[in-house]
C-alpha cells in the first residue's frame, strides 16, 4: 500500500477538495510574469502519424502537480467556502487551448502549464498528455475514470487543420462543426456532457454568443467503491466543528479497525483510505491546534509536505470517521486564471490565436469565458464525481448601437391586430406582468 501513497498525489489531481466554512485573507505566492522569459515557443507543423507509447515522465506530473497547488492558493481566496475542484479538468481544457495560440500568447500558456519550469518542450508536451490520458483512463469495472474532451467550432468558420488533428489525435477531442444560432447546439453540447459525466452534469450551456467562435470542453468522471476491507462503512451522527462558528451534527462515515496509512504531526493530521484494489485513495488533511484550514494551506505544499515523503507516513491500525459528501462548485475561472498569469490571452488587443482557424479575421479574437463545474458524492459505499471545464473563444466585434431601447416597464396595453383586415384579435392592460 506505500507505492499507492508515493503515487497519490496523481490522485489528488483529479479533485481537490476544501470543506471549511470561514476564509482566509493570506495573500498567495507571487507569480513571476510569464512573458519575462528567455524561451520563445514556436509549434512544430510536423505531426507524426503513429504515436508511439511513451512513459508519462515525472517533470510533466510535477509540472502538473505545481499548477495544482498554484490553483489551490487562488481557489480558496475567492471567499467561496465548501469549494471542489478538478485541477486536470482544468489543465487538460487549457492544455488545448495551447495548441491554437501563437507568439507571445503561446509563450505565456507555456510558461502558465509550467513547460519551462519543468524542462518540457511543445514537441513532446501532447505526446505527454496523450499518455496521461491513456494511464488514467486504463481502469477497471471496480473504479472507472472517464476523460473527453470536444471542440464545438461555429460552421461560419474553418478549424485550421494542424490544430484540427492535433484535438484529434493527441486529446482524443470530438471536433464538431454547429450553427451558434440554432438553439438545438445548446442541447447538443449538453447532452454531450451529460453522457461524458454519467449524468452528473448537463446544463453546462444555456446559450450560445453570436461572437462565439469556438467551444472546447473538457470533461472527467470518477466512479470508485471503497476497497474491501472496510466497506460498507457505517453512518452515525456526529459533532462537526467549524472554526469561529457554532459546532453543529452531521452525518460521518466511519471505518472498522484496520491498519491504514496516516501522517501525524504537531500542526496536521492526515490520513489515506484506499479504493478498491488500491489504485486510487482519498487523503484526508485536518489541520491542528485550532489553524484555519485556508491559512494552512497557503502555508504548506501539501504535495511535498504529505503525499511524497515516505517518512511522513505510517501504517496504524485505527478507525477514521469523516463527514458524508455531497458539494457542487460552479465558478468562473476568468480572474483565478488571470491571477495565475494567463493575461494575454483574456485581452483581445494582445491575444493571439492565428492557429484555431483556417480564416485571416478582421476582428480580434481571444477566451471570453472558462467555466467550471463540479460535483461530488462520498458515501459509505465509495465516491461519485465529475468535472467540467469549459473554455469559450469569442472575436471582438463591434456593432453599430441600436437608435432605440423601448422598455415597456410600466403598466402599459397592447393589441394583437390583423393589418389586412384592420381587425383587433386580442387587446388587454398589463398591470401586474
Amino acid at each position: 500500500m506505500r507505492k499507492i501513497f508515493k503515487k497519490i498525489s496523481q490522485v489528488i489531481l483529479l479533485f481537490i477538495l476544501i470543506s471549511t466554512v470561514t476564509g482566509c485573507n493570506s495573500t498567495p505566492g507571487t507569480i513571476d510574469d510569464p512573458l519575462s522569459s528567455s524561451i520563445v515557443y514556436t509549434l512544430n507543423n510536423d505531426i507524426p502519424e503513429y504515436i508511439e507509447p511513451q512513459e508519462v515522465d515525472g517533470n510533466t506530473r510535477k509540472a502538473i502537480s505545481s499548477f495544482a497547488t498554484n490553483l489551490m492558493y487562488q481557489a480558496i481566496n475567492t471567499g467561496e467556502t465548501n469549494i471542489v475542484i478538478s485541477p486536470i479538468s482544468i489543465y487538460l481544457a487549457m492544455s488545448m487551448v495551447l495548441y491554437g495560440s501563437s507568439g507571445e500568447t503561446l509563450n505565456e500558456f507555456a510558461n502558465f502549464l509550467n513547460l519551462e519550469a519543468y524542462d518540457l518542450t511543445l514537441d513532446d508536451f501532447h505526446l505527454q498528455l496523450h499518455s496521461l490520458i491513456n494511464n488514467l483512463t486504463a481502469t477497471d469495472e471496480a473504479n472507472i475514470l472517464k476523460i473527453a474532451n470536444s471542440v464545438w467550432i461555429s460552421d461560419e468558420y474553418l478549424i485550421n487543420s494542424r490544430f484540427n488533428v492535433v484535438l484529434y489525435r493527441f486529446f482524443n477531442a470530438l471536433v464538431q462543426s454547429i450553427d451558434i444560432f440554432d438553439p438545438a447546439s445548446v442541447e447538443m453540447i449538453n447532452n454531450w456532457v451529460y453522457e461524458s459525466t454519467n449524468g452528473l452534469i448537463d446544463n453546462v450551456k444555456r446559450e450560445i454568443s453570436i461572437d462565439t467562435i469556438m467551444i472546447l470542453i473538457n470533461t472527467l468522471y470518477f466512479n470508485a467503491l471503497w476497497h474491501d476491507d472496510f466497506s460498507p462503512m457505517s453512518e452515525e451522527e456526529m459533532m462537526f466543528y467549524p472554526i469561529e462558528e457554532d459546532p453543529y451534527y452531521t452525518t460521518f462515515l466511519t471505518t472498522n479497525d484496520r491498519p491504514f496509512w496516516i501522517s501525524i504531526s504537531e500542526s496536521y493530521e492526515a490520513a489515506m483510505l484506499p479504493y478498491e484494489n488500491d489504485r486510487f485513495g482519498l487523503v484526508l488533511v485536518q489541520p491542528t491546534n485550532n489553524q484555519d484550514i485556508r491559512s494552512f494551506i497557503q502555508a504548506n505544499d501539501i504535495f511535498n509536505l504529505i503525499l511524497i515523503p515516505e517518512n511522513s507516513i505510517t501504517e496504524v491500525s485505527g478507525i477514521i470517521s469523516f463527514p458524508k459528501l455531497t458539494m457542487e462548485t460552479s465558478i468562473q475561472m476568468n480572474e483565478i486564471l488571470i491571477s495565475m498569469g494567463l493575461n494575454h490571452a483574456f485581452d483581445s488587443d494582445y491575444a493571439n490565436f492565428s492557429n484555431i482557424v483556417l480564416e485571416s479575421l478582421n476582428n480580434p479574437i481571444s477566451i471570453s469565458d472558462v467555466s467550471h463545474i463540479v460535483k461530488l458524492n462520498i458515501d459509505r459505499y465509495g465516491t461519485e464525481a465529475a468535472a467540467v471545464t469549459s473554455v469559450v473563444i469569442e472575436a471582438m466585434v463591434w456593432r453599430e448601437p441600436p437608435s432605440f431601447h423601448l422598455i415597456f416597464n410600466s403598466p402599459f396595453a397592447f393589441y394583437i391586430y390583423d393589418f389586412q383586415e384592420s381587425i383587433v384579435l386580442f387587446m388587454g392592460i398589463v398591470d401586474y406582468p
